[in-house]
């Protein structure tokens, strides 16, 4: 991949409940989380004022306790990619603008999306 060297971080706030594939919320529930981890993805990534980027490579980092495979969080991930959708970093989230988002283990407690600016996307 081509990056251009610019990159983002987005950290949640500590205590923010995540949704993995192995939780058992109703559809209400769950819609209602991820309502809540969009809006605050949203928030982050205006806050860190991200330009409207033309292609993104974008990775999760998660940290849970004991054994665990990152690739749980992929829905808190899905979450936080549509936020940034929202918040005008790319002008969607299909194949033609993001890659990912790239789950990854962090040796901090915690959830946070990092966003590289590619140059281009391999066709």
């Amino acid at each position: 991949m081509n990056y251009t060297g610019r990159s983002w971080t987005l950290t949640l706030p500590p205590g923010t409940k995540l949704l993995t594939s192995n939780d058992h919320l109703s559809w209400q529930a769950r819609w209602r989380r991820t309502q809540e981890l969009r809006a605050t993805f949203g928030w982050l990534a205006r806050a860190q004022r991200i330009p409207r980027l033309q292609a993104a490579h974008a990775e999760f980092f998660v940290m849970a306790r004991g054994r665990h495979d990152p690739s749980n969080w992929s829905d808190t991930g899905k979450a936080a990619i549509d936020g940034c959708t929202d918040a005008g970093a790319w002008p969607d989230d299909s194949w033609k603008y993001v890659i990912g988002p790239d789950p990854r283990h962090w040796d901090q407690p915690g959830f946070r999306l990092v966003i590289r600016e590619l140059a281009g996307l391999p066709d």
